[in-house]
């Protein structure tokens, strides 16, 4: 999710610059950032209930459905979901 703080990052840093933009405006182009991010997509082998996941052990992301479900063909998942990553909710800790 890295590309998704740059490329919020990068909104704000030009808004700032901009200066003719209300904070309402930037608003919206953030939450179009959000909803149009890509990486939204991850496989989850029902077999063993586990992420899809590369060399090094970390959770492969996909840009679309389809590029998950080309993966799901090439791996032969016998049983697999997609999921859409819609919200990611991190608890706080103190």
């Amino acid at each position: 999710m890295d590309n998704l703080y740059s490329d919020i990052e990068n909104l704000i840093i030009r808004w700032n610059i901009d200066g003719t933009k209300t904070a309402g405006h930037l608003t919206r182009q953030i939450m179009e950032c959000i909803i149009t991010q890509k990486h939204k997509y991850v496989i989850i082998d029902l077999r063993n209930m586990d992420y899809m996941k590369d060399k090094d052990g970390n959770i492969i992301y996909y840009d679309t459905e389809e590029e998950a479900g080309i993966a799901c063909g090439i791996y032969e998942f016998e049983d697999a979901w997609i999921m859409k990553l819609v919200y990611n909710h991190k608890e706080r800790i103190d």
